[in-house]
């Protein structure tokens, strides 16, 4: 009796376990491109420079304005062989 009872905990653990990380994939999709402005503030947090930060944000407003995509995208066309 005692180890049916392990049993069910077990694989009723799981299953929680699989819906918590399907769960967090659903709703939290979406913030993969608005993480990407937190980009200068983790460099801050991890590094401790501020002036890499800077830079590193100055760099990547003027790869935007310059040629319309953000570095992800750049990446993904180099990924993807498109021109």
């Amino acid at each position: 009796m005692c180890i049916s009872k392990l049993f069910f905990y077990d694989s009723f653990m799981k299953l929680i376990k699989i819906t918590f990380i399907l769960l967090n994939c659903i709703f939290l999709n979406g913030c993969f491109q608005s993480t990407a402005l937190l980009g200068s503030g983790v460099t801050v947090a991890k590094t401790g420079n501020i002036i890499q930060a800077g830079l590193q944000y100055s760099v990547n407003k003027a790869i935007k304005s310059e040629t319309g995509k953000n570095t992800i995208e750049h990446f993904n066309d180099i990924v993807n062989n498109k021109k």
